[in-house]
């Protein structure tokens, strides 16, 4: 994804050099790979859970037995 600074002159537009915002990859037989929040300063992006590079979630149930012991 892309940004570029879009700056009026006169009846022209300017435009500054694009920068990276960030990298992403297309899931297959998906056109919509994000959507912008109103404000437009945040991004929800729709990526494949084995795409993340986020650990597990470890849930432990029955914690308050473990500090008796």
């Amino acid at each position: 994804m892309m940004a570029v600074s879009v700056h009026p002159a006169g009846g022209d537009f300017q435009f500054e050099t694009a920068h990276m915002l960030f990298q992403t990859r297309p899931i297959p037989g998906s056109w919509n790979l994000y959507d912008v929040s109103p404000d437009g300063q945040r991004f929800l992006l729709s990526l494949p859970l084995e795409w993340s590079s986020a650990a597990p979630i470890t849930v432990v149930t029955n914690w308050t037995e473990k500090l008796k012991e």
